[in-house]
């Protein structure tokens, strides 16, 4: 008897066997070239919640990142030292129909569009350069939640920076200049805040708002774009706050829009106007000067206009 208890106490059926699974959807981490030897081939295999990390080199390929969610890539050594070269067609990197999309620390260039991005809300890029590409440096259109920060978008034969249909965005430390047409083209969006940023030497406008509802504009500085600084056409709700415009035709131009507060903004050294305002309403001024332009200080023809404090040197 002592004997066949201890057969049931021994056996493997009275033993509970424990064993540990990873639980499905950890994050991985992913090197390139490691693990695989491209990035195409990285994000193929990616799963939700993963990072890959590019390792320093150059990468000539097309990347498609195509309904995928919460992914992160990442250039390990930063943008000067981690280059994706489009070898000179098609869109550099595609994102579409995903969601959580990071990108982060690389060079973007010699493609058509260096990033276009459609239906990909929460897309975030960071600290990347774009340029010279043969049409828009990043092209953004009916997306979500985006985030533009402490990028270079330099040389490319269309606008640097193109959104449309975004709403609710954040652009933030961006530089855009040497660009053939606008440093900055934001249109028919809503929701949008500008900071810190700068466009210079561009063959348009260097910031161009076209239907944009809700948006804020901080700290921003144009100069030397052949057309206008900053240009405000067809929008509403629209803050323009500390923005410097000089040595550009207008330094900025308001049209056809309503509700836009111009606070300590500075326009001077333009060709044409420091500040032009046609065919528009309620426009309020305060605390802002527009000096030493080659034609008028402020020229305006809205309907209402409201100057308050630290009236412009020359009309």
């Amino acid at each position: 008897m002592v004997i066949l208890w201890l057969g049931l106490l021994l056996s493997p059926l009275a033993i509970p066997l424990l064993n540990v699974i990873p639980a499905a959807g950890d994050p991985d981490v992913i090197y390139v070239p490691d693990d695989y030897s491209t990035i195409q081939s990285a994000i193929n295999y990616a799963e939700e919640n993963d990072t890959i990390v590019v390792r320093a080199g150059t990468y000539k390929e097309h990347i498609d990142i195509l309904s995928k969610k919460r992914l992160t890539i990442v250039g390990e050594e930063g943008a000067e030292a981690t280059i994706i070269d489009g070898i000179g067609w098609y869109e550099v990197i595609r994102i579409f129909n995903s969601e959580e999309i990071t990108l982060e620390g690389f060079t973007i260039t010699n493609a058509s569009d260096g990033i276009y991005v459609r239906d990909g809300n929460s897309t975030t890029i960071e600290d990347c350069i774009i340029r010279d590409n043969g049409d828009d440096g990043i092209h953004i259109g009916w997306s979500e939640e985006v985030v533009i920060r402490r990028c270079d978008i330099v040389n490319n034969t269309d606008d640097g920076l193109y959104l449309w249909s975004v709403f609710d965005a954040l652009i933030e430390d961006v530089n855009s200049s040497d660009n053939y047409k606008n440093g900055f083209y934001l249109r028919d969006s809503r929701d949008l805040s500008i900071s810190y940023c700068q466009a210079y030497n561009n063959n348009d406008d260097g910031f161009h708002l076209w239907g944009i509802s809700n948006a804020s504009m901080v700290g921003c500085v144009a100069y030397l774009n052949d057309d206008d600084g900053i240009q405000v056409f067809s929008s509403n709700n629209i803050l323009i706050s500390g923005c410097e415009g000089y040595h550009n035709l207008y330094g900025f131009s308001v049209s056809d829009s309503y509700d836009i507060w111009l606070l300590g903004v500075e326009g001077y050294n333009n060709s044409q106007d420091g500040l032009s305002i046609g065919g528009s309403d309620r426009i309020c001024i305060s605390n802002s000067q527009f000096a030493e332009n080659d034609d008028d200080g402020l020229y305006s023809s809205a309907s209402r206009i409201y100057i308050s404090l630290d009236l412009p040197r020359k009309l």
